[in-house]
């Protein structure tokens, strides 16, 4: 694959996209894994829901990934396909 295959419609230069490169991932776990080394549950107690921070990351973990758009979003907005 080359450099300028990897310009998304939305311009963004994929490589630098962390759905793309898994760093959204990456620190979403790592979150998870500092909140449980740190009691981070306890420490926000009557500040936030730790619970539902952490079902957030775990949405991240399993939902943060490439589409991979460059095709098939950008031939369905348009309703044309890329050569």
């Amino acid at each position: 694959m080359k450099k300028h295959d990897l310009v998304a419609p939305c311009g963004d230069y994929c490589s630098g996209c962390g759905q793309y490169n898994g760093l959204i991932i990456q620190i979403a776990k790592l979150m998870k894994e500092l909140a449980d080394l740190y009691g981070f549950e306890f420490r926000s107690k009557g500040v936030f829901d730790f619970k539902e921070f952490v079902k957030g990351l775990d949405w991240f973990v399993n939902n943060a990934k490439c589409p991979g758009c460059q095709q098939e979003y950008f031939s369905q907005l348009f309703l044309w396909k890329l050569p």
